[in-house]
């Protein structure tokens, strides 16, 4: 996280924002590719001036009454970040801002099949050519519709 990281969300929540998505860069790390970090860049980008497109559970900050208003994370394979931003839209104030800026790492093994990681791929499918989606659910659909229906609660032991 940048340092001012903080300082921008309470700016922002003092403003009256409920919600903040921010953006990415990727950290160069030991995953670090360079052509698949040139797409990257190349691909997120957006009209200046316009609110961005993209949520990233690494850089989302929510007021925490709005959080447990909409019910908090749900539990999925894929996409929480996407849920919890498309509820926190229908009942809060949020902002998409490029303004808070996070360095994220530049992996491409991941937990959810169709999380950030498998978009890195995405963008250079020649670093994994026979790279089988990963079904952590257990989802055997083979469009993956099912990794994105919530799981059913799992029961204590």
């Amino acid at each position: 996280m940048p340092d001012n990281w903080l300082t921008a969300q309470l700016r922002l929540a003092n403003s009256g924002y409920d919600a903040v998505a921010g953006t990415v860069t990727l950290l160069e790390d030991d995953d670090w590719c360079p052509t698949v970090a040139a797409r990257f860049e190349r691909a997120y980008r957006w009209p200046p001036g316009t609110p961005h497109p993209h949520i990233h559970g690494c850089n989302l900050g929510v007021r925490a009454s709005t959080y447990l208003e909409v019910g908090g994370w749900s539990e999925r394979c894929s996409a929480e970040d996407g849920d919890l931003w498309r509820r926190l839209k229908t009942h809060a104030r949020v902002l998409s801002s490029a303004e808070s800026r996070v360095a994220t790492s530049a992996r491409m093994h991941g937990r959810a099949p169709d999380g950030f990681a498998g978009h890195l791929v995405s963008l250079d499918q020649s670093a994994f050519p026979s790279r089988q989606p990963a079904h952590p659910c257990g989802c055997q659909d083979v469009d993956h519709a099912g990794c994105h229906e919530l799981t059913p609660a799992r029961s204590a032991s």
